[in-house]
């Protein structure tokens, strides 16, 4: 299952009202993770590349990094898939500029000389399923729909290991 990552940033946050391009978002404190795609390849995306980045405070977890940013420590580059909950309730917003797509995916894994047993099955279908959802805005409630979901771009992968 493929990935974005975008800043965002407690509503709360003081200075927030002033950060309307991606450019004034360098202005605002961050906050990062130890993760190897961070906010100089998010500005370099967003082509303000010769931007100094501050100081910042760094968690080792992605998760970490995004719960300081709800409790208004500053702005965060946030995973599209776990952010989702917390732009839902309002407890992060989204700021300007592009979504960058994550280097790196999720993958359901087996090995390969022992294929996935029922209950394995129905999980690997139904985590399709919630990946071939569109990511929901803030007010919308998440759709359910009935059926599998067959392999597709940007779906986890079934992969198997020797």
């Amino acid at each position: 299952m493929d990935e974005e990552l975008f800043p965002v940033a407690s509503p709360a946050l003081p200075g927030l009202a002033a950060a309307k391009t991606p450019g004034d978002i360098a202005a605002l404190p961050l906050v990062s993770d130890m993760g190897l795609q961070g906010w100089r390849d998010w500005f370099n995306a967003a082509t303000c590349a010769a931007l100094a980045l501050p100081p910042m405070h760094t968690f080792a977890d992605s998760t970490d990094a995004m719960l300081a940013a709800v409790h208004g420590i500053g702005a965060v580059l946030a995973r599209s898939r776990v952010v989702q909950p917390y732009l839902q309730r309002r407890e992060l917003v989204r700021l300007p500029g592009p979504a960058v797509k994550a280097r790196f995916a999720y993958y359901a894994v087996h090995p390969a000389h022992r294929a996935p047993g029922p209950a394995a099955m129905l999980f690997l279908d139904w985590i399709k399923r919630q990946a071939q959802e569109p990511l929901a805005p803030p007010d919308a409630p998440r759709p359910r729909r009935a059926g599998s979901a067959a392999a597709e771009p940007g779906l986890p992968r079934v992969l198997t290991r020797p």
